[in-house]
């Protein structure tokens, strides 16, 4: 049994943990102040002059005249708190700024009183159509999330004042919070729910899409064995190649580069020819080498015999159906999608997609997952292959420190987000929409992207001698 003032308790601290300051009308605050004026809060109001004082305290507002507020005075700015507010200030001249066009705005012009409309977030949502989203927020995750976005895009009343007007995302921290974060806080929550209940007691986060999931993961279920495994898809061909089919079926997967280019990038293998089957012998004698010295790495790892849950993003399952040849455990795949699993389907393999091939039509995730990919990588080369000491060896780094800096931020973003959804929804209200996720990963091809070092970023895939610029994607 909870009492009356038990929830009223919870219903504050829950309002003041997620309340979040504009900071351009907190600057116009302290200018106020700054420059002589006499600031006084007007509010309509249930919390106590103490607890909204207690609100001003934790955003640093301080220094205001006086503070008003409805229920201490027993009437509402639609009522007579103007009157009292004239009462106290009667040789003032008053401005009046609020975001409440009835109450903020017109009762105070009726009063007599200067005003100046600060529009909320709210507001700007709801003048550009919710943002084609509204129809998907049914829960009260849903909504959280919406006031994240809400309270973060639109932080600046001023959003629109600006010479282009455009609805826009100043950089890659904001582009991480609030247009990736999302779905990837439900994948990963799913990744949670769906191990556990599939008794799995440790999980492998291969490399390099690994890196900021497998961090995410670690913070909600830090129980479970949890390993940051470098792989690759080249590397894990070096390694499973066992016959010239394996050889073929690699042969089958088209590259984009020059003669020879192929057997370098895929197998390490230098020469003129352009297809594994023309260097066989050397391709099995080598992968009989590279199969040793992984198995070497995987030693150092300390994995149980238990079943082994596998981690991959966005893949056709090519990694795992060669590295499961390295473990005698059963290797599950949990991927955020699955390519082509038709191309698979008669591989054996154990892979459960979070996105299945029959939302392929209906999902908009197929047509942007290269920027999630883009997004969470590691900021360390890939792995190619293995040394005799079970060290890896890795590829050359493409990508400059402008590049990784940038990433990074967005991964900041991620991070951020992920943890202010669980600090700020209890677990068991947390509830999936991919619906609603899809909507805000969906805005990347329509908003405007200022972050320069974001539009220059490559999407390169070596392994099929692919590279993408960031603008191609997005439009």
């Amino acid at each position: 049994f909870i009492t009356a003032s038990e929830l009223a308790r919870m219903e504050w601290e829950t309002d003041i943990s997620v309340m979040v300051a504009r900071k351009s009308v907190c600057e116009i605050f302290h200018r106020a102040i700054s420059d002589g004026k006499q600031v006084v809060l007007t509010t309509d109001n249930y919390y106590s002059l103490g607890q909204i004082e207690a609100i001003l305290a934790r955003f640093g507002l301080e220094g205001c005249d006086r503070v008003l507020v409805s229920c201490e005075y027993g009437t509402s700015k639609t009522q007579d708190l103007f009157k009292i507010l004239q009462d106290n200030y009667k040789s003032k001249k008053i401005l009046h700024i609020g975001d409440d066009e009835f109450s903020d705005i017109e009762k105070a012009s009726a009063n007599g009183i200067d005003t100046y409309r600060v529009f909320s977030g709210e507001d700007l949502f709801d003048a550009l159509g919710g943002l084609e989203m509204e129809s998907s927020i049914t829960t009260i995750s849903d909504r959280l999330k919406a006031g994240m976005f809400i309270s973060h895009l639109f932080n600046s009343p001023f959003w629109f004042e600006d010479e282009d007007c455009a609805l826009s995302v100043p950089d890659a921290f904001g582009i991480g919070y609030l247009i990736c974060a999302p779905v990837i806080t439900d994948f990963v929550l799913w990744l949670k729910e769906e191990t556990g209940a599939q008794d799995f007691n440790q999980i492998l986060f291969c490399a390099r899409d690994g890196y900021l999931i497998g961090r995410l993961f670690r913070k909600i279920a830090p129980e479970m064995k949890s390993v940051y495994f470098l792989a690759s898809r080249t590397a894990a061909i070096r390694a499973g190649m066992e016959n010239e089919e394996d050889i073929a079926y690699v042969d089958s997967m088209k590259y984009s580069g020059e003669s020879g280019e192929a057997l370098k990038t895929r197998f390490g293998i230098m020469g003129d020819k352009q297809e594994g089957k023309e260097c066989r012998k050397e391709i099995l004698a080598k992968s009989a080498v590279q199969r040793d010295n992984y198995k070497r790495y995987i030693q150092k790892l300390d994995i149980r015999n238990d079943n082994i849950a596998m981690f991959d993003f966005v893949a056709k399952g090519t990694m795992q159906m060669y590295l499961r040849r390295l473990f005698p455990q059963h290797v599950k795949g949990f991927y955020f999608l699955q390519l082509e699993p038709e191309f698979m389907a008669d591989k054996g393999l154990d892979i459960q997609p979070f996105y299945s091939d029959r939302e392929k039509d209906t999902s908009m995730i197929f047509g942007n997952y290269y920027i999630l990919e883009t997004i969470l990588t590691s900021p360390y080369p890939q792995t190619e292959e293995f040394d005799e000491d079970g060290s890896p060896v890795f590829a050359v780094e493409t990508r400059n420190e402008k590049d990784i800096r940038c990433f990074e931020r967005a991964q900041e973003g991620i991070l951020a987000y992920f943890e202010d959804y669980l600090k700020f929804l209890p677990d068991g209200a947390r509830e999936r929409n991919k619906k609603l996720d899809e909507t805000f990963l969906a805005l990347i091809n329509k908003i405007k992207v200022k972050d320069e070092d974001f539009l220059a970023l490559k999407i390169e895939d070596p392994f099929f001698g692919r590279i993408t610029g960031m603008k191609d994607v997005i439009g």
